[in-house]
C-alpha cells in the first residue's frame, strides 16, 4: 500500500512539473509539446532523486540553490531546440529556454508554498 502512495506522489510531481512547463510556455508565447514537457519532468525528477541519494550517501547537503541552477541550465539546453516561438515556429534558444524553466520553477514554488500554508491552516 505504501508503494502505491509513493508511486502516486511521484506521478503527481512529474505531472505538476509538466503542467508548469506548458503554462510557462503559453505565458511566454511559445509552444512546447506535452511529450517534451513530460520528459523534462522525468529528467528533473531523476536529478532530484540522484541529488537526494548523493546527499544521503555523502552526508553533505548539496542545497536547493545548486539544484535550481542545475535545473535552469539543463532546462535552457533542453528547451533551446524543443521549444518553438508560437508566431514564427523558430527555436526559442537558450535564453528563452532558461526563462521558460525559471518561470515554471516559480510556479511550482508558489503551488508548494500554497499547499504548505493550506496544511498549516487546516491543521489548526
Amino acid at each position: 500500500m505504501a508503494l502505491i502512495a509513493i508511486l502516486f506522489l511521484w506521478a503527481v510531481s512529474v505531472a505538476l512539473a509538466s503542467c508548469a512547463i506548458r503554462v510557462s510556455a503559453r505565458l511566454l508565447r511559445a509552444r512546447v509539446r506535452w511529450s517534451h514537457a513530460m520528459l523534462f519532468g522525468l529528467i528533473i525528477f531523476a536529478l532530484s532523486l540522484a541529488g537526494q541519494g548523493v546527499s544521503a550517501r555523502s552526508g553533505v547537503v548539496l542545497g536547493a540553490g545548486l539544484g535550481l541552477l542545475l535545473e535552469l541550465a539543463i532546462g535552457a539546453w533542453f528547451f533551446s531546440e524543443r521549444g518553438r516561438h508560437a508566431s514564427t515556429g523558430e527555436a526559442i534558444g537558450w535564453v528563452r529556454g532558461g526563462v521558460l524553466v525559471g518561470l515554471a520553477q516559480a510556479m511550482m514554488a508558489a503551488v508548494g508554498i500554497a499547499l504548505i500554508l493550506l496544511v498549516q491552516i487546516a491543521g489548526r
